[in-house]
């Protein structure tokens, strides 16, 4: 039995028609999404320059100076990462939302984290003074034989400046310690407390028996 040449047609229209129709729905799966939101802290005010990026990738965006941020993103599975200093980070997944507000947390841990300031010790959060800090753990893999003239590069506000290349532990070999500059009226240079004891330098120390140090700038 012959075939219509109607029939032909009819079919062949079918079928561009469906490869159209999955070509729309993919081309709508595949578009970007726009999130909108605002970031507010527990008192509903809002954070300033909180970080927004898509999670695994280096896509992202800032809060402006009401909190506000929009920013595309590939599909509904996507999370959302919310970070600021100070507060505990948030992860959303996008799914079917299209405005996403956050109220983000104080970060209880790092403001009770306690800090050596000389012969006290302060919680992070009481602190009204500007303190670097480095860990031993970071000490130990410092590339160096002097562990003063090593910590050149590592404590913002600190500079080393090195007097010489004479061997030993003679006082032209240790590097000076100079914190926020060199023109402080009178001794510019530090007050050491090891174990709340004061010393003359660091450079007969091992790296391994340091757990941490803390540089106070505003004293």
């Amino acid at each position: 039995m012959k075939k219509k040449k109607g029939s032909t047609k009819v079919s062949f229209v079918r079928i561009l028609l469906s490869m159209l129709l999955f070509a729309g729905i993919g081309t709508i799966t595949n578009a970007q999404i726009t999130i909108t939101g605002t970031v507010t802290d527990d008192a509903n005010e809002p954070l300033i320059g909180v970080s927004v990026f898509i999670k695994g990738t280096n896509t992202g965006i800032i809060t402006n100076t009401t909190g506000y941020y929009a920013l595309s993103v590939p599909g509904e599975n996507s999370v959302l990462v919310f970070s600021y200093i100070g507060y505990a980070m948030q992860e959303i997944q996008v799914g079917s939302n299209r405005t996403i507000d956050v109220e983000l947390k104080e970060d209880v841990q790092a403001i009770n984290e306690i800090v050596v300031l000389g012969y006290t010790k302060r919680a992070r959060g009481e602190l009204t003074g500007s303190v670097s800090n480095i860990k031993g753990t970071s000490i130990e893999a410092i590339p160096a034989g002097d562990l003063t003239k090593g910590l050149q590069g590592r404590l913002a506000g600190v500079t080393i400046n090195d007097r010489g290349g004479e061997p030993g532990l003679s006082s032209n070999a240790e590097g000076n310690i100079r914190i926020r500059g060199s023109n402080t009226l009178g001794d510019n240079s530090p007050l050491i407390i090891i174990d709340g004891i004061p010393r003359s330098g660091l450079s007969y120390l091992s790296p391994n028996d340091i757990e941490s140090i803390s540089v106070l700038k505003d004293a």
